[in-house]
């Protein structure tokens, strides 16, 4: 290996360390609100990069209420462990995209 794919594989370990702390605290601050979160993605299919970054759908359960506390949620997260989320409320999506969404 050389250096500079050491230093891209010790970055990589970081923010993945990062990611995944930033997913757990996250899962249980929505299962507090009771919504249901669901993740995908790089990190869900362990195929994690230095560039990835946390992608989450969000089941409200008929609570929109919910939604800003969510929001300000994975803010919190983001500023905390410094890894992007890219967050999706399943209301907003058709059947077929959210269907896509949990397929890829």
């Amino acid at each position: 290996m050389t250096h500079w794919e050491d230093i891209i594989a010790k970055r990589t370990e970081e923010r993945h360390r990062r990611a995944l702390a930033a997913w757990g605290w996250l899962e249980a601050e929505m299962l507090s609100l009771n919504v249901k979160p669901t993740l995908f993605g790089s990190l869900a299919k362990e195929r994690f990069m230095a560039h990835s970054d946390i992608d989450v759908t969000v089941d409200l359960n008929g609570n929109a209420a919910a939604r800003v506390l969510v929001e300000q949620a994975v803010a919190r997260a983001c500023r905390r462990w410094s890894v992007p989320v890219d967050l999706l409320f399943e209301d907003d999506l058709s059947d077929e995209n959210l269907a896509l969404l949990h397929a890829s």
